[in-house]
């Protein structure tokens, strides 16, 4: 279901209100889908896809599988890989 761009637009307002900031946009790197990377006010990143500001986790079936990324924004390291961890 695709979503108009003043009720997209609107949930960003609604993001900036409850102190989420915006970061940057990046592509999946499985489906090449955009996603825009929010910082949530306790400081964690949260993936959303672009078009529908939907966890990306919920639209792509290959979205971070059982984990999540090791790598985010630009490459950044979002936590350590632990040996024989996966």
């Amino acid at each position: 279901m695709e979503q108009t761009a003043a009720v997209v637009e609107a949930i960003e307002k609604d993001l900036v209100r409850k102190g989420f900031r915006f970061l940057a946009k990046t592509r999946c790197q499985v489906c090449k889908v955009e996603i825009q990377w929010w910082k949530s006010s306790k400081g964690k990143l949260i993936p959303l896809t672009g078009a529908t500001l939907e966890p990306h986790w919920k639209t792509c079936k290959f979205a971070f599988r059982d984990r999540p990324p090791v790598r985010g924004i630009r490459g950044v390291v979002l936590r350590k890989r632990r040996e024989g961890n996966w």
